[in-house]
């Protein structure tokens, strides 16, 4: 049996540095079960970080070191999607409260497309954690930018043993 956290906060949207333009959009747009392209979180400049936080777990124990992150997302300019330059979409999940971080290299995106990474849960489990995740776009046009459409986490809960006496 799997637990499955969703975004429930944006907690940036980028760096407020003056001539950047930050992440814009909800939490809201990505946290569904089932993806939805019409709704999403637009990027901002290439280089600007958006930091969601995912639901708290209470799981201290784990049925195996694996957990999985997924995401959705496409590459925008101009308003279509799948349009412009090259654009690379570096992903992280960090623990919120000791700043551990595991990153995934950049995925050079297209049109919609549905990633999966398999993570280490043992890097960054602390007692009293909450996980979240990062994404950074890439581009050298200036114009690119990504779309995020839908996130979640998936963490293996403990195998349950039934006694039988």
């Amino acid at each position: 049996m799997r637990e499955i956290l969703r975004p429930d906060q944006v907690i940036s949207y980028g760096s407020n540095v003056v001539g950047l333009t930050p992440w814009t959009g909800s939490f809201t747009s990505i946290n569904e079960a089932i993806p939805n392209d019409a709704t999403y979180i637009l990027g901002g400049s290439s280089g600007e970080e958006l930091r969601i936080g995912l639901a708290a777990t209470s799981l201290t124990q784990f049925g195996s070191d694996v957990g999985v992150v997924r995401w959705r997302a496409a590459k925008i300019s101009g308003g279509v999607i799948g349009g412009g330059g090259n654009l690379n979409l570096t992903t992280s999940v960090y623990n919120v409260r000791n700043g551990s971080t595991i990153s995934f290299g950049g995925s050079t995106m297209g049109g919609w497309q549905t990633f999966e990474q398999q993570f280490s849960i043992s890097a960054l489990y602390r007692s009293n954690w909450q996980l979240g995740l990062t994404f950074r776009p890439t581009t050298t046009d200036g114009t690119t930018t990504a779309v995020l459409s839908w996130a979640e986490l998936e963490l293996p809960r403990p195998r349950r043993v039934t006694l039988i006496l």
